[in-house]
């Protein structure tokens, strides 16, 4: 009530204060008689001073200024009670925001309820240069209306069926066949569009082979642990609610130094991550089946993690990193691409983890764990780099591993040519650039975690085919491929290996 009353003083004394100030207030100008333009308008407003107990209507005047496009003062008493009025609306309406203010700062510590709290400043910092946009603009992201993110629905992660498994010991190396990235990605895109969140579809639908078809690759790496799926459980989205999967693994603790998993100098924990949703009508076609985003790099992470398994295969050295794959659902947006309506699997993947709600992922594998979250998207079409548009430096808390994609870049440089007449391309800059883009990183990001971006600027002409440019098996360089290939899963075989 105290509050409700001072806010009701400041407002009527603001108000007064002012009129009292303004140009045309009683008393401020010399004033003039006031002109009616009719006995209805003189009633009129001799009524309207009777309800607010001002003085008669023959004692008001107007000033002069009003000629000149003031408002026209209606005399000092009915400026004063009205005032009163606005005072107290002005209270009201103030009032309100600081209940929900209220409300809302409680609802976010309820469990279950109300926006996720704040995160803290993100560790991985851009880099401190004049920052271009080349999507979306991403600033933070805000809760989802009418339903806010918060803690999701509980869902108990739901396995998908895979095949057989193969015995753990003695690892298997993986050989090449299926594995490679032209072969990998040649039947991601088979399976056509993958819409997101497109949980209830059929089997046959490609959402549903993708998901399928990723945790049976990765149930032959047996150095992981058994892929899982993890539901989010209903999410708002401008189409209503929706159901997201988001599918995971991580290299078996058996096969970790201990020191990897541990605080110290010898900490090292990646993460391999891409979505591998596809945009849905009416903002792409219905035969859209994003190539370079994102069958490409579902391919690139899958032979990575081949590569970090037959390294480990041996057993002589255990790895000098903890190793995470993640495959996102719901990356693009399902109306327009804004804060809330984008990202969807991202979201809520990162709020669970940092509640340590992802299961089978221990304190070791916490979200504080990660020294380099890589998020691979839009790679692989032809006519992209040589300068076009390249991969650079985004975050200056990863840049020495993005010296060492560099590097490797250029020791593949210097292998013999993999056809006759073809040449090796700038792909990875070597430069950092200042880009903010809207991609599955942002969550992460906000929580602190060391982002490692392996997405170009400028974007390919295939993108969102919005230049009339289709993004299907056509638009992909296998040249381009088997560079980029070279060059992740060496970085990844590498960080495995101690390198």
């Amino acid at each position: 009530i105290l509050k409700l009353q001072f806010l009701y003083l400041i407002g009527v004394l603001a108000l007064n204060g002012f009129m009292m100030a303004a140009p045309g207030a009683a008393g401020g100008v010399d004033a003039a008689p006031l002109p009616w333009e009719s006995d209805d308008e003189r009633v009129a407003v001799q009524s309207s001073l009777d309800s607010f107990g001002a003085a008669s209507v023959d004692e008001l005047d107007v000033p002069q200024a009003a000629q000149g496009g003031y408002f026209v003062d209606r005399g000092r008493g009915l400026w004063t009670n009205r005032a009163k009025v606005v005072g107290a609306v002005v209270a009201v309406i103030l009032a309100g925001f600081i209940v929900a203010g209220t409300v809302g700062g409680r609802a976010d510590k309820a469990p279950g309820v109300g926006p996720p709290a704040a995160s803290p400043a993100p560790a991985a910092a851009a880099w401190n240069l004049t920052a271009t946009t080349s999507q979306a603009p991403a600033t933070t992201l805000p809760t989802p209306s009418p339903l806010p993110l918060g803690p999701p629905t509980p869902s108990p992660p739901t396995p998908i069926p895979l095949p057989p498994s193969v015995p753990t010991l003695p690892l298997p190396a993986v050989g090449e066949a299926g594995w490679g990235v032209e072969e990998l990605t040649r039947e991601i895109l088979s399976f056509g569009p993958r819409p997101a969140g497109d949980l209830t579809v059929p089997p046959e639908h490609g959402h549903a082979r993708t998901r399928a078809f990723l945790a049976a690759k990765l149930a032959e790496l047996t150095a992981f642990d058994a892929p899982q799926e993890l539901l989010t459980g209903p999410m708002w989205t401008p189409v209503g609610d929706r159901s997201f999967s988001n599918i995971y693994t991580r290299l078996k603790d058996a096969y970790v130094a201990p020191a990897a998993r541990q605080d110290g100098a010898g900490k090292c924990h990646i993460v391999l991550a891409a979505h591998y949703d596809t945009l849905a009508p009416p903002q792409a076609l219905p035969t859209y089946v994003g190539a370079s985003d994102s069958a490409a790099p579902m391919a690139l992470i899958l032979s990575a993690a081949r590569h970090v398994h037959n390294t480990v295969a041996g057993g002589a050295v255990p790895s000098a990193c903890a190793v995470s794959l993640l495959f996102l659902d719901g990356e693009e947006s399902l109306v327009k691409w804004k804060d809330n309506d984008s990202i969807y699997g991202a979201r809520d993947f990162c709020k669970r983890w940092q509640r340590g709600a992802v299961p089978g992922w221990d304190a070791a594998h916490s979200i504080g764990s990660v020294t380099a979250f890589a998020l691979l998207d839009l790679l692989g079409p032809r006519q992209c780099y040589n300068g076009a548009c390249q991969i650079h430096s985004y975050f200056e808390s990863t840049f020495a591993d993005y010296t060492r994609l560099d590097a490797l870049e250029e020791e593949f440089k210097a292998l013999p040519p993999r056809a006759p007449g073809a040449s090796a391309m700038d792909i990875i800059s070597g430069k950092p650039y200042p880009a903010h883009i809207s991609d599955d990183h942002l969550p992460f990001l906000q929580a602190g975690v060391p982002i490692l971006h392996l997405i170009p600027t400028r974007f390919p002409l295939v993108w969102h085919e919005q230049r009339g440019v289709p993004d299907d098996v056509n638009a992909i360089d296998w040249a381009v491929m088997a560079q980029l290939d070279y060059v992740i899963s060496g970085w990844a075989a590498g960080r495995v290996a101690g390198a």
